[in-house]
């Protein structure tokens, strides 16, 4: 029963990604098409570009303000991680742990040790970390 559900999740997370990255690519194209991206200098097409989970550097990654940034400056394809919570609730996040040096608890402090496993959280528990910051001092 269990291999069953395990079977049926990773097709769900399969399923999930391709539409994901279908919406993506059509919000791209969107873009593209809409005018929006003009006035932003285009890279000749010798290179696929990539935006390293959306627009890595200039806005915080693996958000929808990333991926849009991503595609207002000419990417090819944005690349994201997604992973499953305990609740076997699907989540973008890029490591499978949450970092000391970029995550604080609700009451804003930050994490004295990393590892708190994505896979070991629900949604909920998830939700109560920030994660959108880089620690102050942190190599």
């Amino acid at each position: 029963m269990k291999l069953q559900k395990n079977m049926i999740m990773r097709s769900l997370i399969k399923n999930l990604f391709v539409t994901v990255i279908i919406l993506v690519v059509s919000f791209c194209a969107s873009i593209e098409k809409s005018g929006l991206a003009s006035g932003v200098p285009q890279p000749a097409k010798k290179f696929f570009i990539t935006g390293h989970r959306g627009a890595d550097g200039l806005k915080p990654e693996n958000t929808l303000a990333a991926f849009k940034a991503a595609c207002e400056i000419g990417v090819d394809a944005v690349e994201l991680d997604v992973l499953l919570t305990a609740d076997s609730t699907i989540v973008v996040h890029h490591d499978y742990t949450l970092k000391r040096e970029t995550t604080r608890t609700a009451d804003g402090e930050w994490l004295s040790l990393s590892g708190l496993a994505i896979k070991d959280l629900t949604l909920a528990q998830l939700k109560t970390y920030d994660v959108g910051r880089l620690k102050p001092n942190t190599r």
